[in-house]
C-alpha cells in the first residue's frame, strides 16, 4: 500500500515540474519559509494553493527575484 501511495505522489509531482515549493523559494531567496508565505499572503508573490501547500511558478519566482527589496527592518513612524 505504501509503495502505491509513493508512486502516485511521484507521478503527481511530474505535473509540478514548472513550480517551486515554499521551502525551495525560501532557500533560493535566503529567507525563512514563513517569510515566503508572508510574501504570498501580501500578494507580492503569486502562488497556487493545492491542499495545504503553496506552489510558485518558476516564472513568477524569477520575476519576484528581480524586484528590488529593501534590506533591514522598516523605520518606526513617530
Amino acid at each position: 500500500m505504501k509503495a502505491e501511495h509513493t508512486a502516485l505522489a511521484l507521478k503527481d509531482m511530474e505535473l509540478f515540474t514548472g513550480y517551486l515549493s515554499v521551502d525551495d523559494c525560501a532557500i533560493k531567496l535566503g529567507v525563512s519559509a514563513r517569510r515566503v508565505r508572508q510574501f504570498i499572503e501580501e500578494g507580492r508573490l503569486p502562488a497556487i494553493l493545492i491542499g495545504r501547500q503553496y506552489f510558485i511558478s518558476k516564472e513568477a519566482f524569477n520575476k519576484f527575484r528581480r524586484l528590488p527589496r529593501k534590506i533591514g527592518r522598516p523605520r518606526k513612524v513617530r
